[in-house]
């Protein structure tokens, strides 16, 4: 998919926030990833998690490639819902990787039956297998989860009481953020969070999650926040992120980004020199 590029207002500013899910793979930035990554860093992010999940095995080599060459950039390594029908060749390259030292989590994983590019049954097998590896490898988990909220739990209920990790992209109501809140989860708030009226329950959510459980990102390239919907998102835009879910929460924008930086540390022992 492609966006048009977003022309980026210069005195935007994330007061140091870390863009937790953000896809930078150079097939879709091409020359204009050293952009990207400099207006990141102009804009006040402090870091960003490049995770890798596309239906190329060579997404693997490169996302852990650009993260060596980034102080700042970390990686998170895993096998989208949407290529699950593809698990027997994205593994070998995926477990390959999983013990570079930038590699911090494993994800995205989960389940979309929105789409349902692979079928329903082949994705709760490869989600139920990744969360295992996580689980064996110590490695906290990034959940991809659509019109699937149910059978996702059922699957976490199955291995572990308890797991350490986040769903990504969190675009549901208190409801389901109280129900991944109950199993150790962090739920991380996308640009969707701007689109005002239609950003439906997850404003709510946003209100009660518990501080030291929120994180922020971009979804880079996907869902610009307002006023740049339907342009080509970058970590960048994690400041009108902040800003936005700062408002709902009654706080400062540099308090929210503060926070959440600290949350993102945390959960995934990302180096605090970063």
């Amino acid at each position: 998919m492609t966006f048009k590029p977003a022309r980026l207002p210069p005195d935007l500013d994330a007061f140091g926030a870390i863009d937790s899910h953000a896809h930078l793979d150079s097939e879709t930035f091409g020359d204009d990833l050293e952009g990207v990554l400099s207006r990141a860093w102009n804009a006040g992010i402090r870091a960003i998690l490049a995770v890798a999940a596309s239906e190329s095995p060579d997404i693997y080599a490169r996302t852990t490639a650009l993260a060596a060459r980034n102080a700042r950039v970390f990686a998170a390594l895993g096998i989208h819902p949407h290529n699950a029908s593809l698990a027997e060749i994205l593994e070998p390259p995926l477990l390959a990787r999983l013990e570079d030292p930038k590699v911090v989590a494993l994800g995205e994983i989960g389940l979309d039956f929105h789409y349902r590019f692979s079928p329903e049954e082949v994705q709760k097998d490869v989600m139920h297998r990744q969360v295992g590896l996580a689980l064996d490898k110590g490695l906290p988990v990034i959940l991809h989860v659509r019109e699937a909220h149910a059978q996702s739990l059922a699957i976490l209920d199955s291995l572990s009481a308890r797991h350490r990790g986040v769903v990504h992209c969190f675009t549901g109501g208190p409801r389901e953020a109280e129900a991944y809140l109950e199993r150790g989860l962090h739920i991380s708030i996308p640009g969707v969070v701007t689109f005002g009226a239609r950003a439906g329950e997850l404003a709510e959510a946003v209100r009660i999650i518990p501080e030291d459980r929120l994180l922020v990102e971009s979804d880079t390239p996907f869902l610009a926040p307002h006023p740049f919907r339907g342009r080509r998102n970058e970590p960048a835009l994690v400041a009108l992120v902040v800003k936005c879910v700062a408002r709902l929460r009654g706080t400062q924008p540099e308090v929210l980004a503060g926070v959440t930086a600290a949350n993102t540390l945390r959960l995934f022992g990302m180096d605090d020199a970063c």
